[in-house]
């Protein structure tokens, strides 16, 4: 690696190390959009090993089962609101939205962290 590349490495690194800034715009999104989801960190900030190179995963947990294009169009709406938010389009986020029967494959999986559980207003 030159100097220029150690120092994009660097500045990833510094901006993955603020996920908790960044993941606050999907959980504002994700209660806005589903009152009774649930939001996890799974993946290497769950278990505090962040690189450079990670991305930030967030697993969302609705009540209710979803037939593939359902999912796909909940993360489209999910991650649209949390860009109105904020988010920066480039940032390395990971959303995974899955029922309960789909959730226990991420708990089998490894350390997960709650974020926040949505309520309705």
């Amino acid at each position: 690696m030159n100097s220029g590349e150690d120092v994009l490495m660097i500045k990833e690194y510094i901006r993955i190390q603020q996920w908790k800034k960044y993941v606050r715009y999907v959980v504002e999104a994700v209660c806005e959009i589903l009152p009774n989801g649930v939001l996890y960190l799974a993946g290497g900030a769950a278990r505090g090993r962040l690189t450079a190179l990670s991305d930030i995963d967030v697993v969302v947990v609705v009540p209710h089962p979803l037939k593939p294009n359902e999912r796909l169009e909940l993360k489209l709406k999910i991650i649209d609101k949390a860009f109105e938010k904020g988010l920066p389009i480039d940032y390395p986020l990971d959303l995974h939205v899955v029922d309960e029967h789909g959730f226990e494959r991420y708990k089998r999986a490894g350390k997960l962290v709650e974020l926040a559980k949505c309520t309705a207003k």
